[in-house]
Formats: structure tokens, sequence, C-alpha cells
């Protein structure tokens, strides 16, 4: 390969499909699948949109659409806080090897061709720093590309990988359209029996002494990745129920939705005044946030921009504003700073836990909350991209 060439989502999609199974599976249903480790996406939209997304997203020729949301930050930040979770990190890891298994032919060589091809493309594309960082490994840890490139006589973890490389395509290369010209570099002068096929020539041996194994050739149950069903998460909430909690569950389940978390909140010993809470988060995580302040970190005691895996709470005044993207979607920009630090951070209007909370607070532009969060990027040492886990108000 030449420099200048480019990683990004399409050519990183379309090494992958090299390996796809020739019957029952598609294209479209290959890159639904990874939408779909990134967030659940939506079938609403008709076969003719998969497919016409699906190709101009492989040529780089689309970079977004209504179905793929690769510009929707908070959609971005969650992924990030999620692979950066060592727990959540395992469960998107099943999902990569299921698609793995299932979508994938089961040829070793043919797995180390795409990872050799794809350690080709971070070399030569000179707009990855050095100090980037790929989650790559089995067990969720980060190599910087220094290193990554540095690999000999070493065994990757084909899911992990790809993983990790989507991953970081997804946080870091929004604009798909920058690798329009290693494809067409790729594809030059092809002959009408080999449209559609990268040349196996692209990989140059410089990663060759890098193999690779994949997953188990056992498919992935759906239990171990699917939401607890209703009657399970029924089940959970009676063995939790105090017997004032009973008497009112027996008035009625509508009234016991609306009274039931007040109870539990004032045993703990506050009022609900939750402004916000991202979806990352379950009840049991809301609750130990607001009463143990030991399960989070105070900015004021420690902060470091680099650490992403702490959860840090931040007490004081919080600007927000409203910015609308070019789809006419609305976004709440939260920024606050401390110190010599600031951060940012963008959540979607529509999951605000009430409108009304939204508004009032852009309205105010300026308003004294506190906030818990986690760091997802660092754009230089005093300011981070942050996701927001929480915003109480005071």
């Amino acid at each position: 390969m030449e420099k200048g060439m480019r990683l990004c989502g399409g050519t990183f999609f379309t090494l992958l499909i090299e390996m796809k199974k020739k019957k029952g599976v598609t294209n479209p249903d290959c890159l639904k699948s990874l939408v779909n480790i990134f967030y659940k996406s939506s079938d609403y939209f008709g076969k003719s949109t998969f497919t016409s997304n699906t190709s101009q997203y492989k040529t780089c020729d689309l970079s977004y659409s209504g179905w793929l949301q690769f510009d929707v930050k908070e959609n971005i930040e969650e992924f990030s806080a999620r692979i950066t979770n060592p727990q959540s990190y395992q469960e998107i890891l099943l999902k990569m090897e299921d698609i793995v298994i299932k979508q994938l032919i089961d040829d070793k060589d043919k797995m180390a061709w795409v990872v050799q091809a794809l350690l080709e493309l971070v070399f030569m594309d000179d707009s990855i720093k050095d100090d980037a960082i790929f989650f790559i490994c089995k067990d969720g840890r980060g190599v910087k590309k220094s290193a990554l490139l540095s690999l000999k006589n070493e065994e990757l973890y084909f899911p992990s990988f790809m993983l990790g490389m989507w991953h970081f395509i997804i946080e870091n290369v929004p604009d798909n359209t920058v690798g329009k010209s290693t494809i067409d570099r790729w594809y030059g002068d092809r002959d009408k029996h080999t449209v559609g096929r990268v040349p196996k020539s692209i990989v140059e041996g410089r990663f060759s002494s890098i193999t690779v194994r994949g997953p188990k050739n056992k498919q992935v149950k759906e239990t171990e990745i699917k939401e607890p069903s209703i009657e399970e998460t029924v089940r959970q909430k009676e063995k939790k129920l105090t017997p004032l909690e009973e008497r009112i569950l027996a008035s009625g389940q509508a009234m016991a939705d609306v009274l039931i978390p007040v109870l539990r909140n004032i045993e703990y010993g506050f009022e609900k005044r939750v402004l916000y809470s991202s979806s990352v988060l379950t009840d049991e995580e809301e609750i130990k946030y607001r009463s143990d302040e030991s399960a989070s970190m105070d900015v004021k005691e420690y902060y470091d921009p680099n650490n992403k895996k702490l959860i840090y709470r931040y007490t004081g005044s919080v600007n927000f504003t409203r910015r609308v993207d070019e789809f006419m979607n609305q976004n709440v920009v939260i920024a606050a700073s401390f110190g010599d630090y600031s951060i940012e951070s963008y959540t979607t209007y529509d999951n605000w836990k009430s409108k009304s909370y939204a508004n009032n607070v852009l309205s105010e532009e300026d308003y004294e909350c506190k906030i818990w969060f986690k760091i997802i990027s660092t754009n230089d040492v005093k300011v981070s991209r942050v996701q927001i886990l929480m915003i109480e108000e005071l």
C-alpha cells in the first residue's frame, strides 16, 4: 500500500466482507450487524434503503444517513463508554463473535489477511497519530498505534481486533468519504472477473509474522446478549418490594410505578430531582451514585483528563445551550469548567427525562447542578469530551 491510504468505515467494511459467507448472508446483513453493535438500529427502513446505503457506505460515497447514525454524538459517546467498561465490553465482544461465527467464513488464512490489510492501512494512514489507542485486546485493553505497528510474532484474536478497529473508526473517523481514494486505488484497473474483490497484493508482508485465531465454532447463545425478559424483570422487582410497596402495588400498578421510585429515593434521603440520566445507567447505579460518594470521584479532590475508567462528579455552574444539526435534530450541549480544566458533552434533547427540565436549563443557560460523567477523549491537556451519565439539580 502507498502512503496516504485511509482507514475509515468504508475501507474497513470492504475488507470485512471479503470473508462473508457466500450463501444466506448479504452485504446489508453484515453492515446492519455492525451498526447494531454500535447502537440498536431500526428495521423501519425499506430494503432498498438498506441496499443503497450499504453500497454507498462501502464505496465511501456516504458517511451517514437516517439508518447509519454515525454522526450522533451521544451514540458515539455511549458506545465508547461501553467499550471502556470491562463488563459491557465483554457483552459487545460476544456480539462481534456472533457476527464472525454466523456471517463470515471460518478460514484462519483469510482472517490473517484481513488483519494484516487493516494493519497496513493503519501504518499508511498519516492522519492517525502514534498515540492513538485501539481497543483490540480480548480483555478490552487498548494498544497505542506505535505499539500496534511494532507487533512481531503475536497471535491476535480476530473478533476483538475487528471490534477495536470498528470502535476507533466510529469515534475518530466520522467522514467516511476520506477513504474514497483508497477504494479507487484498490480497485484501480480491474477486469470484469475481479469486480468487487480487493486485490490480495495490497498486503505487502510487513505484518506477515502475526497470526490470528477466531472464536470457537459454536453459536453464541441469544440469552447471553439479550435483555432480561419481562417475567425476569418482574421477579427481580418482586424480590425487592417492601411490605409498604406491596400494599401500594395491590392498589394499582400505575400508582405503584409512580410511588415506588419515590419511596426508594426517600429511603436514601433524597427526593427525585434527576434532570437527565443516560440510558447506560440502571436504576440501581443511579441510586448508588447519588447516595454513595465513594462510588465516584469529586473533581475537586482528584481529576486526571486521561483516566477514562473513573466516574467523576462535578458540582457547580454548568452551561447548557441548544444546537440543531443538519438533520434538524435538537442537541443539548453541556459544558463546565473547574480549575484549569473544561469538559463538554452532547446529549439528545429527546433523551431528557423531562422536556420542561431541558427547556428550563436551556432558558437559564448557566445552571447550578451536579453532574456525573466519564471521559471519552481529551482534545488537549485541558479540554475533554465526556459522556454525561446523570444530572441532578441542586
